[in-house]
């Protein structure tokens, strides 16, 4: 191996090392650095080379020396197996396996790991179970099991964790009895909980006394709870379902008033219970699936509410009853307690949902002044919602706004011109409180799909979007035409797809000057259209700003004209569904068009990659040996991938062949980015916090500082120590 010219040899006193690259033992004389205690692969994105995609070797001995190792980083490695070696490795404390999906079992002897805090194994999709004597992990801190779809139970005795704090995953067993070593969730009483905690299978717990025995009550730093019966396609008639018997123990799951998240899926009850009302520090609230759920707990009085999701609710047809206590259309309710910090309404799939509220046998309300408002909704998405024509007002929606296959494009329509009525009084107050009503003039991203009845754009809604940045017309077979209104619109982005009586004369004036010719939409960045026959001349000279184009579903388009030239900030062409003809006009180097659009860096044709133009890879004597006592980051990146999520351009990286490094003089390095502590998430924090603290420490983490998730390196006192040591550790 000290022969192979390739080969970038590692200091043997170098401590803490992290590789920016998909990791090949065999490039690297890694064995040599008996005293390693980090070791990270925070790059492992699977890419395509010439070569293949490279893998983990099956021989694993390049790692059988790391036995001082604190740290240990192998995620998406691509393993079957863990490196046997990892029993040696006594004084380990952080190990993650994360993301290889390979991977099936966990040897038993990693319970020998008497030191070990973190052990992270989420996204490993065929793991099965967790070792049996994992109990005997008595300092470990962190569990994340996080979307192990295959993980069947916990382990018995898992409650003996006592030092337990975070615990991402609990899958209930389907069959209790089975085995001995299956944990029920009794398991959960004993543990402080902190952080997230999904819990599955809720369905397999026959016994309603079990769901007590978690005391989620008790557990007062958890922050986001999960709870999901997870049915099976074969219990969606919900025929077979106790409904009592759900509501019985979702009423037993009532978890601590400190919570922030909640998630309910598949939940087999016709209501929710009144303590869900009365978590007034939820910041989140995901309710999905309930398919015998006719009526939903009262949400507007919770302070702090900012998301709002309510998906799959077949049954479900008013969202406040007669007789509810609710703001406007004579409910009685204040309406400054209505919703007052939601940001995020999701209603998806509620096919019988026919209006906000009911009272009587009035179905729909008059849109007044009077109606509750949304005041600080930003983003609104109603999907499958065929029969819902009424809600609350929305005028301050800024961010996105989509419309599927629902009825509230009227409803808008009705809103903004109720906006102008009012606005027409003279006195000041009137004025001021009508100019806040004039809806979505500060709206950025409207989408329109799957609205088979629309036949044209609303002019007043049209007309009162100038703020609007995207616009996305999907699938609405009877919109014929676009009004010239359009003109003013400032977009950037403007998407249109399966709308089969739009015509291209329709996107002219009366003097057949091209609507994308006019001024504001000449600075659009992205533009999308669908089965177009020939792309207009005339578009192109006036895009010169655009820098993504997309053609989608184009059977008829023969060619590209030599107008693609104008393109000159294209950075992305992306034709879909097209003829062998267009194929050939365009291939590289030899097509009739390649001429006119050669200049484009990135060109896919029917998911064909025609032209990629990236930083070339690193090769042969390009690398460098580097060292250093304390810490070394060596950082490369294949073709297609930036080094680092900074969004530093790759073609601005100097050449890592002229890197040449002292021990511990990282710093003022060409080619690589300085360490921006932003970009990092909590558990990447958390192993940088590890290589700072942790020199012959018993403790990975201490005081208030253990819980991974709340560690942010704002906050820390060895932030200057990082800012000076860890410039390029990426």
């Amino acid at each position: 191996m000290a022969g192979n010219r390739n080969m970038i040899d590692v200091d043997e006193k170098t401590h803490h090392l992290s590789l920016g690259f998909h990791f090949d033992p065999s490039y690297f004389g890694i064995p040599s650095a008996k005293q390693l205690r980090t070791f990270l692969l925070p790059c492992q994105e699977v890419w395509p080379s010439k070569e293949g995609t490279q893998k983990m070797p099956k021989n694993q001995t390049s790692f059988s020396n790391f036995r001082n190792l604190r740290v240990f980083d192998l995620h998406n490695s691509e393993i079957e197996k863990v490196p046997t070696c990892i029993q040696k490795m006594k004084y380990l404390r952080y190990l993650d396996l994360s993301r290889n999906d390979k991977i099936k079992a966990l040897p038993n002897s990693i319970s020998r790991l008497q030191l070990l805090q973190v052990l992270k194994l989420s996204n490993c999709e065929e793991l099965r179970e967790l070792p049996k004597d994992i109990t005997k992990l008595v300092n470990l801190r962190h569990l994340d099991c996080e979307r192990c779809w295959s993980l069947t139970h916990m382990p018995c005795g898992l409650g003996k964790l006592t030092s337990l704090q975070m615990l991402t995953w609990f899958p209930v067993a389907k069959d209790s009895s089975v085995s001995n070593h299956v944990g029920g969730l009794v398991e959960l009483n004993r543990l402080n909980l902190r952080g997230r905690i999904e819990i599955r299978n809720l369905k397999c717990v026959k016994d309603e006394s079990e769901f007590e025995s978690a005391n989620l009550m008790e557990k007062q730093l958890l922050q986001s709870l999960s709870l999901c019966w997870n049915r099976d396609d074969d219990d969606d008639d919900n025929d077979n379902v106790d409904v009592n018997y759900d509501e019985r123990c979702l009423e037993r799951l009532r978890p601590h008033e400190n919570l922030k998240k909640l998630k309910v899926c598949d939940y087999g009850g016709t209501k929710f219970p009144d303590w869900l009302s009365s978590l007034t520090n939820l910041v989140n609230i995901c309710i999905q699936d309930c398919g015998n759920c006719d009526r939903l707990p009262l949400l507007d009085r919770i302070p702090s509410l900012q998301y709002l999701r309510i998906d799959g609710f077949p049954k479900l047809e008013f969202i406040y009853h007669e007789g509810d206590n609710f703001p406007g259309a004579g409910g009685g309710g204040n309406e400054s307690t209505f919703f007052p910090s939601l940001k995020e309404l999701y209603i998806l799939d509620c096919p019988h949902l026919k209006s906000w509220w009911k009272k009587g046998d009035d179905l729909t309300m008059k849109i007044t002044a009077e109606l509750p408002h949304f005041t600080r909704l930003s983003k609104l998405e109603i999907s499958e919602c065929s029969q819902l024509t009424c809600m609350p007002l929305f005028p301050n929606l800024d961010e996105k706004l989509l419309l599927e296959n629902c009825r509230l494009v009227h409803h808008l329509q009705q809103m903004i011109k109720m906006a102008i009525v009012q606005a027409v009084p003279s006195t000041s107050s009137s004025s001021s409180s009508s100019s806040s009503m004039l809806g979505l003039s500060k709206l950025k991203v409207l989408w329109i799909v799957s609205i088979e009845d629309l036949e044209a754009f609303p002019e007043e809604l049209l007309q009162n979007l100038s703020s609007l940045e995207e616009l996305h017309l999907m699938d609405c077979p009877r919109l014929a035409s676009l009004p010239l209104e359009m003109r003013r619109l400032p977009l950037r982005e403007l998407d249109i797809r399966g709308c089969a009586q739009m015509k291209e004369r329709y996107l002219r004036d009366q003097e057949d000057s091209s609507i994308v010719t006019a001024s504001p939409l000449s600075k659009l960045k992205t533009l999308i259209v669908e089965d177009l026959e020939s792309l207009p001349e005339d578009w192109l000279p006036n895009l010169t700003r655009l820098q993504q184009l997309c053609l989608v579903r184009c059977p008829k388009l023969q060619s590209l004209p030599r107008g693609m030239l104008h393109l000159t900030s294209l950075q992305n062409l992306d034709i879909s569904q097209c003829t062998l003809h267009l194929k050939e006009r365009c291939s590289n180097n030899k097509g009739v068009d390649w001429l006119n659009i050669s200049h484009i860096p990135r060109i896919k044709i029917d998911g064909l990659q025609i032209q990629w133009q990236e930083q070339k890879a690193i090769e042969g004597e390009a690398a460098k040996m580097l060292s250093s006592e304390d810490i070394l980051g060596v950082n490369t990146c294949p073709p297609g991938h930036s080094t680092r999520r900074t969004g530093v351009p790759a073609e601005k990286h100097s050449d890592p062949a002229k890197i040449t490094t002292e021990s511990n003089q990282l710093e003022g390095v060409p080619g690589y980015p300085q360490l921006d502590q932003k970009s990092y998430n909590d558990d990447q924090l958390a192993v940088l916090k590890y290589i700072y603290e942790n020199n012959d420490n018993e403790t990975l983490f201490e005081g208030d500082n253990c819980s991974l998730a709340r560690s942010r390196i704002e906050d820390w006192k060895p932030r200057r120590w990082l800012e000076n040591n860890v410039r390029y550790l990426i």
